[in-house]
This record gives structure tokens, C-alpha cells and sequence, in this order.
């Protein structure tokens, strides 16, 4: 009896069977859940991912215009500084020719004032040397006259 093999039970395999085949069942049905809930999981993610790259995009967006108006603003305090500078240049050349205007006219008077005075200093001596006999002459008749009386 040895040599010969005592045969299983047919009635073992099939309780078997229909026993795994049960647990079979319920492990897919519980796998086919999982990823149900894992699929449910994956979407949400992915739409969460979408909202953040929206979220990115309108910041970067943002902060893109956010750049060129402070650019914008830059460019236009330097154009108002070198207007300001420009203007102030101006009126500095302005006012030196002015100046220069001034000096010019002030060395001419300087030089008419003093040929003036020179005019007068000449003709006080021309004159003195003219005046200077009649006086002597007037005063000596003066004198005898005085001296009559």
C-alpha cells in the first residue's frame, strides 16, 4: 500500500477551491476598490496640481508686471532726473553768459569812467593854466581898487 498512492479527496479540492475562489473574489473586489479610491486620489491630485500651476502662472504673471512697472517707474525718475539736470545746465550757462554780460559791460563803463576822468583831470589843468593869469590879473586890480577906496 505503500507503493501505491492513496488518492486525495475530490471533495477536499473543491471545498478548496471554491474556498480560495471566495477569497479570491473578495481580495479583487477589495483590490478593485483600492484602486478606485487610488484613481479617485490620482485625479484630485492632478487637479490640484493643475490649480497650483494656475496659481503659478497668474503669480508669475503678477510679478511679471509687477517688474515692468518698477522698470517703468525707474526709467521714468532717471528721464526726470536728466531733464531736471539738462534744465539746470541751462539755466547755469544761462546765467554765466549773463554774467559774462555783466563783467563785460561793467569793464566798459570802468574804462568810459575813467577816460571821463581823465578828460576832466586834463581839462581842470587846461583850465587852471588858463585861468591862472586873468586871476592873478583880476586880483591885483581887485587889490588896487581895494587899496584906492
Amino acid at each position: 500500500m505503500r507503493d501505491r498512492e492513496i488518492p486525495e479527496f475530490p471533495c477536499k479540492d473543491t471545498f478548496v477551491n471554491r474556498n480560495q475562489s471566495k477569497t479570491d473574489g473578495e481580495h479583487l473586489k477589495q483590490l478593485e476598490a483600492q484602486q478606485a479610491d487610488l484613481q479617485k486620489k490620482l485625479k484630485e491630485v492632478e487637479e490640484e496640481i493643475l490649480m497650483k500651476n494656475g496659481e503659478i502662472r497668474v503669480l508669475r504673471d503678477s510679478l511679471r508686471v509687477a517688474q515692468q512697472e518698477k522698470e517703468a517707474q525707474r526709467q521714468a525718475q532717471l528721464l526726470l532726473e536728466r531733464e531736471k539736470r539738462d534744465t539746470q545746465s541751462e539755466k547755469e550757462k544761462e546765467l554765466s553768459k549773463k554774467v559774462q554780460s555783466l563783467l563785460s559791460e561793467l569793464h566798459f563803463k570802468e574804462a568810459e569812467m575813467n577816460e571821463m576822468k581823465t578828460k576832466l583831470q586834463n581839462t581842470e589843468k587846461g583850465r587852471k593854466a588858463v585861468a591862472s593869469p586873468v586871476t592873478r590879473n583880476r586880483l591885483a586890480a581887485l587889490q588896487s581898487a581895494s587899496i584906492s577906496v
